[in-house]
């Protein structure tokens, strides 16, 4: 569900600006973002294809400075992925600005690195960021620092020390990092700054700036049966403060990550109000219904969803060219109760098989529409990484492979057959010197790169009605 027209939203360390790109693409909102990287802001800025919204290249502390002017009040306050690695003067300048200039009402996230999950990983890190420190020079790139710190650590693991010994978990994580792109792995583990919290230490911080928690951001938090075994459920239904049960959650689960929503003055609103609202929701399909996965991992292990209740509400989804559909009909059509409908859509959604829409102008089309043209042109003919499409109707983007990205170009530029598309991958694989990438290898054979481009433009086909009911094509 979108908020109203006109609503003001600040990011904080926005990176490239992929998220921050794609909410001012998608909404009729009013968007302003810093970061401190001239190299991403810059990147960040190219991308920016509408009137609503303002990037800027400043540290926290010029931003407070610069909002003490002005005086702004944002809707929405948002940061992802950084509270956990900038110092503790940084985080008080954020709680400042939220304190100061998040309207009331307003929405605060807020995902961070969280213990008790990354307790056994702790001492690692501390090894690897010294290793760093001390072997390293300010010169040396981001792949040669990851790979020889990974090096030292695989020899230092080799020789058994009591300390990996009674943490067997190392060599997996060792071979995750080894998987990892490096510069994930270089702001992961060899940031200076790093500071692991427990949940309720945030929102004690959070409570200073004004702020109480509202929930987690995952979809599936609180279908307690998929989370906890009965014995935990029966415990956990004992713990009356909210804060403390929250923290027990994160022991059972040993959670090492999370994305928290805040409120400034929340008011709660009765089942009833909650059950109506949800109920009049409409949701739409993000991709064709042959992707459902019936098996599903959860914290209690694998578990096998209901193939008949699944496809069932799928089929309704399909109906229509897509049409979106309110949970409300999805009860009535396939006759279940609200609990079972609501878990239903909110473990598809868990599976990025759907999300909830929002009305869609002609002008809000065209300004995704340009958006994506200009993602897809600086992108190019790169076959090497996927990428986000704005789609207006869902208020968010669509994750595209690097090969799907040329099919969507040939798309938008006229073609319509099968053959067409495929022809116009193979030129710009040739124009490119590329080829197609399948299990790590670059295939060699005119005929199997064909035979692969093949798959990629027949799912592209299937995926065409859903394209267009999200306004991403026309």
């Amino acid at each position: 569900m979108c908020p109203k027209d006109g609503f003001s939203y600040l990011e904080l360390a926005f990176g490239c600006g992929g998220s921050i790109n794609i909410h001012a693409a998608t909404t009729n909102g009013e968007y302003v973002g810093t970061d401190f990287n001239p190299s991403q802001v810059a990147i960040a800025k190219s991308y920016v294809q509408s009137a609503n919204i303002i990037l800027y290249e400043d540290s926290f502390k010029q931003l407070l400075e610069c909002f003490e002017k002005e005086q702004p009040q944002f809707d929405y306050i948002v940061f992802h992925g950084i509270f956990s690695w900038i110092s503790q003067e940084n985080r008080n300048i954020i709680l400042e600005i939220i304190r100061r200039f998040l309207k009331v009402g307003g929405v605060v996230y807020n995902s961070y690195n969280c213990m008790p999950g990354w307790s056994p990983k702790s001492p690692t890190r501390e090894l690897l960021g010294l290793y760093k420190e001390l072997n390293h020079s300010a010169e040396i790139d981001t792949q040669g620092l990851v790979k020889n710190t990974l090096a030292f650590f695989e020899s230092f693991l080799e020789t058994k020390p009591f300390y990996a010994e009674h943490s067997p978990q190392n060599k997996q994580m060792l071979e995750h990092l080894k998987s990892r792109d490096f510069t994930y792995v270089s702001h992961e583990y060899f940031n200076q700054n790093w500071d692991c919290f427990y949940f309720y230490q945030v929102a004690k911080m959070m409570e200073e700036a004004k702020c109480s928690f509202a929930t987690e951001g995952k979809f599936l938090h609180y279908f307690d049966g998929y989370n906890f075994n009965a014995d935990a459920i029966a415990f956990l239904s004992k713990i009356q403060n909210r804060i403390f049960k929250e923290q027990l959650k994160d022991y059972y689960l040993n959670q090492q990550f999370r994305r928290d929503i805040y409120i400034k003055g929340a008011r709660r609103i009765s089942q009833r109000e909650a059950k109506e609202r949800l109920s009049k929701t409409y949701f739409t399909l993000l991709m064709p219904i042959t992707h459902f996965q019936e098996k599903m991992q959860f914290p209690l292990g694998e578990a096998n969803l209901q193939k008949d209740l699944y496809q069932g509400v799928l089929k309704f989804l399909e109906k229509d060219n897509y049409k979106a559909k309110s949970l409300e009909e999805i009860m009535e059509a396939c006759k279940i109760d609200f609990l079972l409908a609501s878990q239903v859509i909110f473990i598809l959604a868990e599976q990025a098989m759907v999300l909830p829409v929002q009305p869609v102008s002609k002008e809000l089309q065209e300004r995704a529409r340009a958006y994506n043209l200009g993602v897809l042109k600086k992108q190019g003919f790169s076959a090497e990484s996927s990428l986000f499409i704005a789609a207006p109707r869902i208020a968010s983007g669509i994750l595209v492979s690097n090969v799907e990205q040329i099919v969507m170009r040939a798309y938008l530029q006229g073609s319509k057959k099968e053959t067409e598309f495929v022809n116009y991958v193979m030129r710009a694989f040739k124009e490119n010197n590329q080829g197609f990438m399948k299990d790590g290898k670059v295939l060699e054979s005119e005929a199997e790169n064909k035979a692969a481009i093949k798959e990629v433009v027949k799912e592209f086909l299937e995926k065409v009605p859903i394209y267009k009911v999200l306004g991403i094509l026309e």
